[in-house]
């Protein structure tokens, strides 16, 4: 089994990831990606030991974060080893990164070595639209769409811990299992 945690994107921001997805869709692309809620990854999938002590982590780094604020200039794509990946840039401030290495470190304090794809000073920060295998649809997407400017200025106020039954994350191996609100500590 394996825990991922994400900031959860609301109203305009949730709705361009899901109108992309739905255009791509249209272009070729399959809607896998989008059985999750629109989020930003702070923690890539990661093998947990226990599900109620990741449960139980989740509340308590939750309650240590406020709402922030997230910049999505632009829709972006990466080709990786024979998959295409659409996704709404996220720029990164003095906020976010150190949301990202704080949770690694807590979450290593805590449960030993959790590496994920991409961890650390590498990650980069993105909301994902879509995700499909390299074909000649998906890349003609791809070049025809790169770059497309979006400039969405979006607050995010709620954390989603999202639970994966199979390492293949096949369609129906994996949930949405809490959302937790941030709460502002100076309300």
């Amino acid at each position: 089994m394996k825990a991922a945690i994400a900031l959860l994107l609301e109203g305009n921001a949730h709705a361009a990831v899901r109108r992309v997805a739905l255009e791509l869709h249209g272009a070729g692309f399959g809607l896998s990606a989008a059985q999750l809620p629109a989020h930003v990854s702070l923690k890539q999938p990661f093998d947990i030991p226990n599900l109620s002590e990741v449960e139980a982590f989740f509340d308590g780094f939750a309650a240590s974060l406020e709402p922030t604020d997230l910049t999505l200039p632009s829709l972006e794509f990466w080709h990786i080893d024979g998959v295409v990946i659409a996704y709404l840039d996220v720029l990164e401030d003095a906020v976010l990164r150190p949301i990202h290495n704080r949770l690694n470190l807590e979450l290593e304090a805590q449960f030993g070595s959790v590496p994920a794809p991409f961890d650390g000073e590498a990650y980069h920060f993105h909301a994902t639209a879509v995700i499909d295998h390299a074909n000649d649809a998906t890349l003609e997407a791809m070049e025809s769409r790169a770059g497309e400017r979006f400039d969405i200025r979006t607050t995010v106020s709620s954390l989603g811990l999202f639970i994966f039954t199979d390492g293949d994350f096949a369609l129906g191996s994996y949930v949405s299992y809490k959302t937790l609100a941030l709460e502002s500590v100076n309300p």
